[in-house]
């Protein structure tokens, strides 16, 4: 895939490249755009792209040009999104660039726009506002929820993705009203055949002092450790991937907002450090037999004792709570 730089004006567009103008921002009451979430990354934003829905994730430059280097990384977690067409996976429509002279630069990446990202519902859901958690998300809904994230990461997986930052909120839902679709999206962290694509600080990821980049509630522990004098933090692989999916399993099952409740980064990772992990003692009555103990598998602090894969993980999950 050869990237162009965005000064070249004379090239072609590099894949996916959106003229900022084509973009219509939906607008509130005061005229101001309307946001759909913000984090160190910058700003997501409600807009129309072809008359359809979509939300772009604009990056936050100061104003400022990126360097080519940070332009091929947020071009390249679009180009990821983009190749990875699968029902559990967000469309990337592609990567929005205002570079004309006398404008500041802008920069963004455009994504369908679905109900909302899995935290903000499980934050509703445990507020109550809806009822009791098993009303507001049936079991059912549950489990079908978590065989499509598998999905979603066995599909990853199977194109030698490591997404890297599993989590909540960077995962997109429909609303439960109108069935159940998961779809996996924020490729910030992501690795494609070994190689660290896009910005290591996107998608409100730590780097740690303890080594590796990640969100500390879902890092697996060899992620979190102290990496050998001039050597660099390890780098998420496939079994970081499904530790971070089976902890985020847990929570859609336990309706969960937050894997360690109370705990702030800092004491969540001291937990995993420590070998904590989410209690499966709160997990809802009526869930096949055999399913905590797949979670526990999951999630296991040796990365040996964990499906190698997502792919792996989806034919344990089948094999333990088939969909009818």
């Amino acid at each position: 895939m050869l990237i162009t730089q965005a000064s070249d004006r004379s090239t072609m567009a590099p894949w996916g490249t959106i003229s900022w103008d084509r973009l219509v921002f939906k607008r509130d009451e005061d005229g101001e755009r309307v946001e759909l979430g913000r984090g160190g990354f910058g700003s997501v934003l409600a807009a129309v792209y072809k008359y359809q829905h979509v939300a772009v994730k604009q990056l936050s430059t100061g104003g400022r040009a990126l360097s080519q280097a940070q332009l091929e990384g947020a071009r390249r977690e679009a180009e990821i999104m983009g190749r990875l067409a699968h029902d559990n996976v967000v469309r990337v429509f592609g990567f929005a660039v205002e570079d004309r002279p006398g404008r500041p630069p802008k920069y963004g990446i455009v994504v369908a726009l679905l109900h909302e990202t899995l935290q903000a519902l499980l934050v509703r859901v445990a507020s109550g506002a809806h009822g009791a958690p098993d009303e507001a998300l049936p079991l059912a809904w549950r489990l079908n929820a978590f065989h499509e994230l598998v999905e979603g990461l066995a599909h990853l997986h199977v194109h030698r993705v490591v997404h890297g930052d599993l989590k909540p909120a960077n995962l997109m839902v429909t609303s439960p009203r109108t069935g159940c679709v998961v779809k996996i999206c924020d490729f910030g962290l992501a690795r494609d055949g070994g190689s660290t694509l896009g910005d290591t600080t996107t998608g409100g990821a730590h780097g740690t002092a303890a080594g590796g980049v990640g969100s500390p509630g879902w890092m697996s522990p060899e992620l979190m450790a102290l990496p050998a004098p001039g050597e660099l933090p390890a780098r998420p692989r496939y079994r970081s991937d499904v530790y971070a999916c089976t902890v985020v399993a847990w929570q859609l099952l336990a309706a969960a907002p937050s894997p360690y409740p109370g705990y702030n980064d800092e004491q969540a990772r001291e937990a995993v450090r420590a070998g904590r992990r989410p209690d499966l003692a709160a997990l809802p009555a009526g869930l096949p037999p055999t399913l905590p103990a797949l979670l526990a598998s999951g999630w296991a602090t040796a990365p040996g004792d964990r499906p190698r894969s997502g792919g792996e993980l989806l034919e344990a999950l089948r094999e333990a709570s088939p969909l009818g």
